[in-house]
């Protein structure tokens, strides 16, 4: 009965906690005396925080944030994981990866720490799918490396990030002859969701792109 709860309910639990820490708030807070959500976009996210620097410590102040927020996915389907899981079923194992590394994700989105108001979960799902979908990953990584450093919107990179990442999933299933709807179903419903909930959370900038009026990498409009 332990074993149970401390799989099904304290893992996930822990996993939402450690989701939910704004590494973008903290960091601007404690350095710069601002609430990151008054400033830019207001969202609680790397670029928004690198905003609210000088543009020399932008860039670092950035990776700071993205690494943070990538080592809480990580950490959840890794570290957390490994210490409270007692599955044995390989399939089960799988599926309870993926539901570790959702509610870190849903943490970082609905954080308990900031009335439910967080970032858009890019950098947290990376930490995921690292582990999850590595091969998927990479190709995400890769389309939203080149759309950034082609267009320097990160909001467009990482809508197409998002996009290819379920593609890639399905296409490198595929090729290696397996169903993606078989064995492998929740990666493949997980990769299928992070998608929707990227681009839903990236509908403002959606409009923008549309409009033109999106801002580029790391300036001051938000």
């Amino acid at each position: 009965m332990i074993n149970e709860i401390a799989t099904y309910l304290l893992g996930p639990i822990l996993c939402y906690l450690v989701g939910s820490i704004p590494m973008a708030y903290l960091l601007v807070k404690l350095v710069k005396g601002v609430d990151i959500r008054t400033i830019g976009s207001g969202n609680v996210g790397a670029t928004n925080a690198a905003r609210a620097f000088d543009p020399k410590h932008r860039m670092r102040v950035f990776a700071v944030v993205f690494a943070f927020d990538i080592l809480k996915g990580l950490a959840s389907v890794a570290l957390i994981f490994s210490l409270v899981h007692k599955l044995s079923n390989p399939e089960s194992i799988a599926a309870m990866r993926v539901c570790y590394g959702l509610f870190a994700i849903v943490g970082h989105i609905w954080p308990v720490y900031l009335s439910f108001k967080g970032g858009k979960g890019v950098a947290t799902s990376t930490g995921v799918l690292i582990v999850v979908a590595p091969n998927a990953i990479l190709i995400a990584t890769a389309v939203w490396l080149v759309t950034v450093l082609l267009t320097k919107y990160v909001s467009l990179g990482s809508i197409l990030g998002a996009t290819s990442l379920s593609m890639g999933h399905i296409g490198e299933r595929m090729a290696n002859n397996v169903n993606p709807f078989g064995k492998v179903l929740a990666t493949t419903c997980f990769c299928l969701l992070i998608t929707l909930l990227v681009v839903m959370r990236h509908r403002a900038n959606i409009k923008r792109l549309v409009k033109g009026t999106e801002a580029r990498i790391i300036d001051d409009k938000g």
